[in-house]
């Protein structure tokens, strides 16, 4: 099977870009992951680079990830409206593509699994939404 370009669902890359952006900003704030995220780095607000750039990038590498994820759905033929299918996707990739690419980055940088499972875990939610959102919208 083939992928072209028409596979990508732009409106959905648009809408899980912004959505990831809010789920990054809820699970790192304090009420959720933030001061145990900031407690396992030695991370202090004073180091906080602008938020302005950083909300930015998060977009942006987010929306890759979108397209990616919007590539994947194509080529597996999930149907547009099959939101549990577009969220196993979502989670399959987060788990099996991402959370293993980045496990080993987390060896060798001696980070601890919880610095990784923290990390992880905003993956898991925001891609599982991204391929909710994708077969959707």
């Amino acid at each position: 099977m083939d992928f072209h370009l028409e596979m990508i669902n732009w409106i959905g890359v648009v809408v899980s870009g912004v959505v990831s952006v809010i789920i990054g900003g809820i699970y790192y704030g304090p009420a959720v992951m933030g001061k145990v995220w900031m407690v396992e780095t030695g991370f202090v607000e004073e180091d906080a680079a602008d938020p302005k750039f950083a909300i930015g990038t998060t977009f942006i590498a987010n929306m890759i990830f979108a397209i990616g994820l919007s590539l994947v759905i194509g080529l597996a033929g999930i149907a547009p409206g099959d939101w549990l299918s577009g969220a196993h996707m979502g989670l399959a990739v987060a788990i099996l593509l991402v959370g293993a690419g980045t496990w080993q980055n987390y060896a060798f940088e001696n980070k601890s699994f919880k610095h990784f499972a923290i990390h992880s875990g905003n993956q898991i939610i925001t891609m599982t939404s991204m391929g909710t959102i994708l077969v959707l919208v």
